[in-house]
């Protein structure tokens, strides 16, 4: 293989970045930080990508990240090279997300990606395959990155399965580890006895199960024969019983037949009398009353139902019609009820006017009037008298005075005492007196005062009664008392009507709503309206019960064609017990074909698990001849896993040693001379005898330089081994460590003396450049 073109869409620091490289040396010098590691990781990423091959999962290695672009998310870019004499393009996207890799052929653009062999963990086209070597195994061999001179431990087991393919076959195609892994798998795929799902442990439980199934088939062949015997003792039994059923049944046919001929006699008489009754009401009889009368039995049961109650309402409400129409109130003239109100107003206007005249008459007050004047008069005449008496005592009080001289003088003194007395007695009488005049004069003239207004309403009264007396054309107020009693009385006559049309309208509807309730029972046979009639419909209801019982709730005319004429009629007294007998003929009779049925369907369920005994001996003679195979095919197996096992072993001990050599050839070459012997181990440790003394030496012995002489030898030595020369070799400031004397003595010898494979180096010293130009080797120089 040779890369021919590098094409960096954006990885690192690089975008749309185009490096060229020829066969032979290419020397890419640059600075450090220009992007000489960041190109190497590149060619790797384009051959490999960013996913840890370790891992069972896809799963991206550390360096995808490192080398994510900032500026654009296009995380790809392409790689042309040559392998066995064709170019190819190799375009890859680095995504995260949606990673991708294609191959086409460079010359004609053709896309062979799906040619390739895909990678069990990432699914995309393994590019690996044009190295021929897995990633770890290229990581310790053509990739040597700067201070990573050493291999790893892990590629030696790598190393030797190809060791085992190269020496055991010629070839890397056949694996010696994969033909015993393969005759593993294919031993492993045949299984052993404890391996329960595998052909051989299956297999051995078939014979198992084919050895059981026929003792059981033998087993089963005996009981089916019993089963047989057992089966044809009831089927014996139930022809017998089949025998007596139907012996029976026609006996109970012939009673219930003969049942059915006197039950239609008995319903055509029952016939005859509702037909009577119907033409009696009024009606039509149907031209087929029963199933008439059937069909309104079921769709009208509701109503049917109600029949009674319905003639209850209509009774009463005809008796109480013709009592309440016997009632009315004979010959009544017409009524103004606005004329009786506006009378029945001035009457009892009038009463109030009359009552109060007679309850406040005039007499009492004119009466009360005279009392009070003839009082005044009675106090006038008191007053004027004693007013007299005492004028008259006052003459005799001055008569006495001149007399005084003649009379004893005690005796004037009493006497005199005596009048004043009297005079006194007197004027405080006439002050009483006038007090009760004065008080009675005030009544009078309050008394006379409410007698004037008294007299006023009276004759108010009187003017309005007469107005009232002339509008009803009566005299005074007993002739309007008597005409409005007359008035009186025929409002309650005529109200006493009213009430009772009222009545009389209710029944009325009463009456109109059972004639529309009984309308769809009544018209199928054309009957009137009248209670007659309901009491048709009544006799029809109660004759639905008996046609239903009579009918077994079927249809006349099923009932008429269940009847057969020619069948004799017969006593159907013992029909209960015929029926019952029969239903225990048919109980036994279904025992009987349970008992049938179950051992039927267990003979079939016996046959039909059961396989015929030589079909079960043919089987477990096939399995046994399986198991023949099986064991012939382990043992070849066995033997040529040994016969392998040994070749490997062989060859384990004979890796060292040619390693070693092919170590030493190169570490001779790098030390000019001074180490030319090497002892490498299946971990690729090593030890070198000191040409001092002879002892051999590990890495902790040497310095730094001559170490990285080693490991690049180890490198080299690998690749020889395993014919891998021929590939591109990626050094990246790997000779740091190297004086200028190593520096020179590597890189005179390496190429093309001991690698004439591409190579590519990089570094960031003009000493190689120096070197190479000093030995005039041809290089490519590239600036970055």
């Amino acid at each position: 293989m040779i890369i021919k073109r590098l094409e960096i869409t954006a990885f690192g620091k690089f975008t749309n970045k185009t490096i060229e490289l020829k066969p032979g040396l290419n020397l890419i010098f640059g600075n450090n930080e220009a992007g000489k590691t960041t190109l190497h990781a590149f060619i790797e990423g384009m051959l490999y990508g960013y996913f840890n091959p370790q891992l069972k999962k896809r799963s991206l290695l550390s360096t995808h990240q490192r080398y994510l672009p900032n500026t654009t998310s296009n995380y790809q870019g392409s790689m042309v090279f040559e392998h066995q004499g064709l170019d190819y393009r190799i375009e890859r996207s680095l995504s995260k997300s949606s990673p991708w890799v294609k191959v086409y052929e460079e010359a004609t653009g053709k896309d062979i990606t799906e040619t390739l062999t895909l990678d069990p963990v990432t699914k995309l086209a393994d590019i690996a395959q044009f190295i021929d070597m897995p990633y770890t195994l290229y990581q310790n061999t053509l990739n040597i990155q700067q201070l990573n001179l050493k291999t790893n431990d892990t590629v030696g087991d790598e190393l030797l399965r190809r060791l085992h393919n190269l020496k055991a076959t010629k070839t890397e195609q056949f694996s010696l580890e994969k033909a015993i892994e393969h005759l593993n798998k294919h031993k492993d795929l045949i299984g052993t006895e404890r391996a329960q799902t595998k052909p051989y442990a299956l297999n051995l439980k078939a014979i198992e199960n084919c050895t059981d199934e026929l003792e059981n088939a033998i087993k089963t062949h005996h009981e089916t024969i019993e089963l047989k015997e057992e089966i044809q003792t009831l089927e014996t039994s139930l022809k017998t019983l089949n025998e007596a059923i139907e012996k029976k049944t026609q006996t109970i046919k012939i009673q219930e037949n003969s049942q059915r001929k006197d039950r239609l006699e008995f319903l055509q008489e029952k016939v005859k009398f509702i037909t009577i009754s119907i033409e009696q009401a009024g009606g039509l009889v149907p031209k087929s009353l029963i199933e008439t009368i059937q069909h309104h039995a079921i769709s009208d049961a509701g109503s049917f139902k109600e029949i009674r109650l319905w003639m209850q309402q209509l009774s009463q409400a005809l008796t109480r019609i013709e009592t309440l129409e016997s009632n009315l109130p004979h010959n009544i003239e017409p009524f103004d009820s606005n004329h009786f109100d506006k009378l029945s107003k001035h009457f009892h206007n009038a009463k109030n006017i009359h009552s109060h005249i007679q309850i406040t008459t005039l007499k009492a007050y004119k009466d009360a009037l005279e009392s009070l004047e003839n009082q005044i008069d009675s106090h006038q005449k008191s007053i004027r008298t004693k007013q007299e008496k005492i004028a008259i005592l006052e003459k005799k009080t001055t008569f006495k005075t001149w007399s005084i001289i003649f009379i004893v003088p005690l005796l004037i003194r009493l006497f005199r005492f005596k009048l004043r007395n009297d005079q006194k007695r007197l004027s405080v009488d006439i002050i009483e007196l006038k007090a009760k005049l004065d008080y009675l004069t005030e009544q009078h003239q309050v008394s006379k005062t409410q007698y004037d207004r008294q007299h006023k309403q009276h004759k108010t009264a009187q003017t309005t009664l007469q107005k009232i007396y002339d509008t009803y054309q009566v005299s005074d107020y007993d002739a309007l008392e008597y005409y409005f009693d007359q008035q009186r009385e025929r409002a309650r006559a005529c109200d006493q009507t009213r009430k009772i049309q009222d009545q009389i309208t209710a029944y009325q509807q009463t009456r109109d709503q059972i004639e529309q309730h009984t309308h769809t029972l009544r018209a199928p046979y054309h009957l009137p309206f009248s209670l007659k009639s309901l009491e048709v419909l009544e006799q029809i209801e109660r004759f639905t019960s008996t046609l239903s019982q009579t009918l077994e709730n079927i249809s006349y005319a099923s009932f008429l064609s269940s009847i057969d004429a020619s069948l004799p009629m017969q006593d159907y007294q013992t029909l209960p017990t015929n029926l019952q007998s029969l239903k225990h003929l048919e109980q036994e009779h279904h025992e009987v074909l349970r008992q049938y049925d179950s051992k039927t369907q267990t003979l079939e369920m016996r046959m039909a698990s059961t396989r015929p005994i030589e079909t079960i001996r043919y089987a477990l003679a096939q399995h046994e001849k399986i198991k023949q195979q099986h064991d012939e095919t382990l043992v070849k197996i066995n033997q040529a896993i040994e016969i392998l096992t040994r070749a490997a072993t062989q060859i384990e001990i004979n890796f060292a040693p040619e390693l070693s050599e092919s170590i030493a050839s190169y570490l001779k070459v790098f030390t000019q001379s001074q180490y030319d012997d090497v002892k490498i181990r299946k971990d690729l440790a090593f030890t070198i005898p000191s040409p001092i003394d002879q002892q051999l030496k590990t890495d902790d012995y040497f310095s730094t330089g001559t170490l990285d002489q080693i490991y690049l030898s180890i490198r080299l030595g690998i690749l020889k081994t395993l014919n891998k020369t021929n590939y591109p070799l990626l050094l990246d400031d790997v000779f740091v460590h190297f004086d200028q004397h190593r520096l020179d003595a590597t890189l005179t010898a390496l190429y093309p003396h001991l690698f004439s494979g591409q190579i590519i180096l990089f570094t960031c010293h003009h000493r190689e450049e120096t070197i190479l130009n000093k030995h005039q080797i041809s290089f490519h120089k590239q600036t970055l």
